[in-house]
């Protein structure tokens, strides 16, 4: 059974695969489901953030295949 801890980790991997290779992209997810509370009477659960997660992924498959990603930026070698 997947953690709090490991479906945020997996929602922030997705999020910076889609910033790093489709930067295009991030202005969709403000409309996407958000996993936060309307308002302080709903909370965060697994599940929203299970369906938040499965969107970010579903969003990301989609688009992948129908464009090219963009190439990620060289790590500048510090040595």
């Amino acid at each position: 059974m997947a953690t709090y801890k490991s479906i945020m980790a997996d929602i922030l991997s997705t999020t910076m695969r889609i910033q790093e290779q489709f930067p295009e992209l991030t202005k969709f997810m403000p409309e996407m489901p958000v996993a936060h509370p309307v308002n302080s009477d709903q909370e965060i659960t697994i599940k929203s953030l299970k369906e938040y997660r499965d969107s970010l992924k579903k969003l990301l498959e989609n688009y992948s295949t129908q464009h090219e990603a963009e190439p990620l930026p060289e790590k500048n070698n510090l040595t």
